[in-house]
């Protein structure tokens, strides 16, 4: 390691030491001058100082250009003024990096193209078809969130399938632009279903985008809002596979995510890195008008259409292997023949050490 640079280093640190695309990405952020800062984090600016023999007002000169490019992170994000911040570290690891360097809404997607092309180019090379199986190994860490709207009616809500329980929990909520839409705007690929600003992001990682002016502040009402207009556009709730908060829901497509997306191109299982919700739909062939809405609509391919030998009719069906119970068919569906219900039990989503109370059908909160 006395041998390397810094931005092998920071590479390194993120696992892929490598990766001469990483090291573009690296080199477009930073100077030498801050590569080397940067990799000599953890470490308070006092130290920094000192190892680098500069004044205090030059170390934060450059911590604070740093953590505006989204390249470095405070331990406390609840702080007011940039100079009692704590804890200073370099991107913890890739999507960290990747999420934080590419939404803030200072970035031009012309000015900055280069380095939105360079992300792409980093994982492109990440999307090979051994490397996306290697991460899907495991138990998934993600997991979907079925539309609130397609739930509304059934029985008992697991809370944590619940958006609405989401939203109630946190503490600050706040809106910023989604990378991944952003990076494919930039290179020619925009998002046929949304624009970028879908990313919710809830408490500590909240109150970092909104310390660093790159992030909105939502009510309870608007977040839940937002999630509704997600919803229409066809994006799919992704959240950790846990029963628990953690920092942001992502609303995916699979033309831009860059989970969804390596997965749908290399005709992978959707499973790959990805649980499903307990929910599945499926077709009421009295009700359905044959329109194939639905099959255009599914995000991940699940639903097929034909006719019957000597009719005229057009049979919808859904593959139950292939369905993830995102909802969105059933969001779409203009005769309501697509339904909806739970086909894995309440178990099945990984415990929290604590409970919290979940919504009835009637959306009021029941113990």
């Amino acid at each position: 390691m006395a041998n390397q640079d810094s931005y092998t280093i920071l590479a390194e640190k993120l696992g892929y030491g490598e990766s001469p695309q990483l090291r573009r990405v690296l080199e477009y952020l930073m100077t030498k001058e801050q590569a080397d800062l940067a990799a000599a984090l953890p470490a308070e600016r006092e130290d920094l100082a000192r190892k680098f023999n500069l004044s205090l007002v030059a170390v934060n000169d450059q911590l604070y250009t740093l953590f505006r490019k989204g390249v470095v992170f405070p331990q406390n994000c609840d702080a007011t003024d940039f100079k009692e911040l704590k804890g200073w570290h370099f991107a913890p690891n890739i999507h960290r990096l990747s999420d934080g360097s590419q939404t803030s809404w200072l970035l031009d997607a012309v000015r900055h193209k280069k380095l939105f092309e360079f992300w792409e180019e980093f994982w492109v090379s990440e999307h090979t078809r051994e490397k996306v199986l290697a991460r899907g190994q495991g138990t998934p860490q993600l997991r979907v969130i079925p539309a609130l709207k397609a739930i509304l009616n059934g029985p008992q809500i697991h809370p944590w399938e619940d958006v609405r329980t989401i939203i109630n929990e946190a503490r600050v909520i706040a809106l910023i632009s989604c990378s991944c839409r952003k990076r494919k705007q930039s290179v020619g690929n925009g998002c046929a279903r949304s624009h970028p600003f879908t990313c919710i992001q809830f408490d500590k990682s909240a109150e970092y985008y909104l310390l660093r002016g790159i992030g909105m502040r939502l009510t309870k009402a608007e977040a839940l809002d937002k999630l509704n207009e997600t919803e229409d556009n066809g994006l799919v709730h992704i959240w950790w596979n846990k029963a628990a908060m953690c920092a942001a829901m992502c609303n995916c497509c699979t033309d831009c995510c860059v989970m969804l997306e390596p997965v749908s191109t290399l005709n992978l299982p959707a499973t790959t890195g990805l649980a499903k919700s307990r929910y599945e739909a499926s077709v009421d062939q009295d009700e359905c008008s044959g329109c194939k809405t639905c099959v255009k609509w599914c995000p991940f391919h699940a639903i097929g259409a034909d006719r019957a030998a000597g009719s005229k009719k057009v049979r919808v069906h859904v593959d139950p292997e292939k369905c993830m119970g995102c909802g969105v068919c059933v969001l779409k569906c203009k005769t309501q023949s697509m339904k909806f219900k739970a086909v894995r039990p309440m178990e099945s989503i990984p415990p929290a050490a604590t409970a919290v109370k979940s919504f009835n059908s009637e959306g009021h909160m029941g113990a």
